[in-house]
């Protein structure tokens, strides 16, 4: 089901087929984090991470963030929060730990202020982030550090009330981009650049690999949020669903 960036209640049957990418939009509202807060399902590393955070608020959407990812996950393979099992890659990035006969989920989640986007795939990879815009006085002289020439002119370009929100579009798709990829940010961001809706990457080890293709996409989570979503080749469709 093709949504076009409208947000609807999912329906109570999930099925996620080849080429189709879901992506859900939760609010981390008070009632929300008393719902799912308990780290019962989290591992024992997830629970390590939550304790080192320096703000409780914080500790409590990791948590509530982690939670409501194993209830998604186990919607789609119709498991219990507490039997889905998540690893993380070098770079932090999470993936299902795949049983026998389980389908190929692919996942990647997001949180930013009030929100936390969650983005799944079948078979191929995907990359999501949300970012609050918010003051920030120094975006341009970040930027130079981070924005290529060409996301740096996007950026100059832009009319003087529109420059923050397009410093954090540009940066929410780097983001998605980098997580897609698996990198983190330990990639090089200065050097991607995601002015444009593809990113080439080479694919594959060994001489005569075949580049893949990364598209990118704006989200519209809320006016005051900027959003991307990245993936493995060209989605045949993508739905919008409400936790």
């Amino acid at each position: 089901m093709v949504t076009d960036g409208v947000w609807l209640p999912a329906p109570p049957e999930l099925s996620l087929h080849l080429g189709h990418v879901h992506v859900w939009r939760f609010t981390l509202d008070q009632d929300a984090c008393r719902r799912y807060q308990s780290t019962a399902s989290l591992s024992d590393s997830e629970r390590q991470r939550a304790s080192r955070f320096h703000f409780q608020a914080d500790s409590n959407r990791y948590v509530v963030s982690r939670n409501v990812l194993r209830i998604l996950l186990g919607r789609y393979l119709n498991r219990r929060p507490q039997d889905v099992e998540i690893g993380y890659s070098e770079h932090g990035k999470p993936f299902l730990v795949e049983a026998r006969g389980a389908p190929p989920i692919r996942f990647n989640l997001s949180h930013s202020g009030d929100y936390t986007l969650y983005a799944f795939a079948h078979d191929h990879e995907v990359g999501i982030d949300v970012e609050r815009i918010r003051a920030l006085h120094d975006f341009e002289t970040i930027a130079t550090q981070v924005f290529t020439g060409a996301e740096q002119r996007l950026i100059a370009g832009a009319p003087h009330a529109e420059k923050l929100a397009s410093f954090f579009r540009l940066w929410s798709r780097k983001e998605a981009f980098v997580k897609a990829v698996g990198h983190g940010l330990s990639a090089p961001l200065h050097e991607i650049s995601v002015v444009t809706n593809s990113v080439e990457t080479p694919g594959g080890d060994g001489p005569g690999r075949e580049r893949l293709t990364w598209c990118l996409q704006d989200l519209q989570c809320t006016p005051s949020y900027a959003a991307a979503l990245v993936t493995q080749g060209q989605a045949n469709s993508v739905a919008y669903w409400i936790v």
